[in-house]
């Protein structure tokens, strides 16, 4: 999650292998978190981003940690079960680069990210790589892309209080359902959500009009 700097040139690599002048990048929860760091240096990387649409972007990594632990346990499990099935499928891949044994992915998920923290990011202290990948209060500050977020006061996972007292530049702009969760935003019995369409027309905003729309008779 700190490592920005490959994310950095994976999009440069992107560029160069013909991808479209104009960037639009969108995620969903640390998703998000990495598409609003990205934008943050897109200047200095020299990424032509021109908007981003973040739903639900994690903000502050302990605090989630902690709603995770002391949070409804659905969520715990769940985020336990697909982090264990990503690193069984990569040591099943890749056994000549990952050692890790079946005690380690025993763990809890404070035990396995302060594994990973110090034998995989380089840090001696989860609090030190929680603080590596934040972006509350003003981390943003410096932020010149247009980005668009979209936050849910019942999210289980980011406290309310997080992004209420989030200090935000005059190019993002917030937006705050009263409900929606983590990323659900669901509105309707068949379990459509609209935050995939809240994406969408948000984007479209930082795509380039080649051409202005002709008056009605014409």
């Amino acid at each position: 999650s700190a490592r920005l700097d490959e994310v950095l040139t994976a999009a440069q690599d992107l560029l160069r292998r013909g991808a479209r002048e104009h960037l639009l990048l969108a995620g969903y929860s640390l998703g998000g978190n990495f598409a609003l760091r990205l934008a943050l240096h897109a200047g200095e990387a020299r990424l032509p981003l021109r908007r981003v649409a973040a739903v639900c972007p994690l903000l502050d990594p302990a605090t989630t940690m902690d709603s995770i632990e002391h949070g409804p346990a659905m969520y715990d499990w769940y985020f336990r079960r697909k982090w264990r099935e990503s690193l069984l499928r990569k040591r099943k891949l890749f056994p000549e680069h990952f050692h890790y044994t079946d005690t380690t992915l025993a763990l809890d998920t404070r035990g396995l990210m302060r594994w990973m923290a110090h034998r995989h990011a380089g840090f001696r202290t989860l609090d030190a790589y929680f603080e590596a990948y934040s972006i509350a209060g003003d981390r943003l500050a410096g932020l010149a892309v247009p980005a668009d977020i979209l936050m849910a006061e019942d999210d289980p996972v980011i406290p309310y209080g997080d992004f209420t007292h989030w200090h935000l530049p005059a190019t993002a702009t917030l937006e705050i359902a009263r409900w929606g969760g983590h990323c659900g935003f669901i509105e309707n019995a068949a379990g459509d959500g609209f935050s995939e369409r809240w994406v969408a027309e948000h984007l479209e905003a930082g795509l380039p009009r080649d051409r202005a729309v002709a008056p009605s008779g014409e």
